[in-house]
């Protein structure tokens, strides 16, 4: 995998959007989260949900994806920064050519009959 660069919090992208002199509280109170809410995303404690990356996209003229995408890469960033256990890949059962090209109109069968119910299985 390649290495990414440290990205930034969305927080920290997102206090530059800020107008000037526009306190966290006039800004969550327009996005309709709370303050709180809004002051931990903007310190870097907090996530970019979906619900606020749509809030974003509307108040902003932007999309829901860029803040949902800075969210990722950073949580990407930080999750790489940590050993991640040893994970042995996933076996594909490959079916081979030679042995479906074996499987011809003469050696088909039809339904086969294991008889009348007998427990409770469902027909």
């Amino acid at each position: 995998m390649d290495k990414m660069h440290n990205p930034p919090h969305p927080g920290e992208v997102l206090r530059e959007w800020l107008p000037e002199g526009m306190t966290v509280a006039t800004a969550a109170q327009t996005l309709q989260v709370s303050r709180s809410t809004l002051s931990k995303v903007l310190n870097g404690n907090g996530r970019i949900t979906a619900s606020l990356a749509l809030r974003l996209s509307a108040w902003l003229a932007t999309t829901p994806d860029v803040w949902l995408g800075m969210q990722t890469q950073f949580d990407l960033w930080q999750a790489n920064q940590v050993p991640v256990p040893k994970i042995k890949p996933l076996q594909r059962i490959v079916v081979s050519d030679r042995l479906v090209s074996g499987v011809t109109p003469d050696n088909l069968h039809g339904e086969v009959s294991f008889g009348a119910p007998v427990g409770k299985e469902f027909l």
